[in-house]
């Protein structure tokens, strides 16, 4: 009987393949996967479909050459043009080393259309996107839109909250340059301006502030600059895309507050 065990056990060692290739000290390193191979035999024909709820739906997979391949859901690639099998399509493409990421909505399925890239990333690893800015800026980042047209402030009243104009209903945060300057009023006494900066459209809770403060060593003719504070800073609110700004000053009501928007993140 243990001779009959002890065969039935070589048995199963010569003839059953390793699940673990044996790596250095004794232990497993990899496993020992099984190659599989599907060949496309035209340009037109996809590789590899997983279907969804019928045959028409589904993931498909295809490579057109040795630098390309796609994986499309919604879609798939009739040489020259992509056409749609549902109403909204996902592709991840890779073409000479340049990875992008593209979605659209409202096709008509049978149609052609051509894929909205929105997302790319180079061979480098530099992620750039394709979306448009808003009139007046451009983009200079994957989320960030630069003012293009010509700069110029627009001045605050004092005590009273401003509600921003965004540039673009898409916006998450807002980057803006503020100045607060401060003024003589014809008293000896210490002078201040603060310019604050809120998330909401209220100046409830404000998320930051530019500070000035100088001393009128003589009584001087209200409303000259003796002292100025400035700074760029980000103004963030995601969720309702409001912002707003605020400034105050010390009992001489002589100092002023400007802003420019520069840019803004989506």
């Amino acid at each position: 009987m243990k001779k009959m065990k002890a065969m039935a056990l070589m048995a199963l060692l010569i003839f059953s393949p390793p699940l673990l290739a044996a790596g250095s000290g004794g232990f497993p390193s990899r496993p020992n996967f099984q190659k599989v191979t599907i060949n496309q035999t035209s340009i037109n024909d996809v590789a590899l479909k997983i279907n969804a709820v019928d045959e028409t739906i589904g993931l498909r997979i295809s490579s057109l050459s040795g630098e390309q391949f796609y994986w499309s859901v919604g879609s798939w690639y009739d040489f020259p043009n992509w056409k749609a099998e549902a109403s909204t399509s996902a592709i991840i493409s890779s073409i000479a080393g340049v990875t992008s990421l593209c979605n659209n909505l409202g096709l008509t399925v049978g149609n052609t259309f051509t894929p909205s890239c929105w997302l790319s990333i180079s061979g480098t690893g530099a992620l750039s996107s394709t979306k448009a800015c808003a009139a007046g800026y451009t983009r200079v980042g994957p989320n960030y839109c630069a003012k293009t047209t010509v700069y110029s402030f627009t001045s605050l009243t004092r005590d009273t909250c401003a509600a921003l104009t965004t540039p673009s209903a898409g916006a998450k945060a807002l980057i803006v340059l503020g100045v607060a300057t401060v003024q003589t009023a014809n008293s000896i006494t210490a002078r201040q301006t603060n310019l604050a900066y809120y998330g909401d459209a209220t100046c409830t809770t404000a998320q930051g502030n530019i500070f000035a403060k100088a001393w009128e060593f003589v009584a001087t003719t209200a409303g000259n600059p003796i002292g100025s504070g400035s700074g760029e800073f980000k103004i963030v609110n995601p969720a309702a895309n409001t912002y707003s700004l605020k400034f105050t000053d010390d009992a001489g009501d002589q100092g002023a507050a400007q802003y420019e928007i520069r840019g803004y993140l989506d």
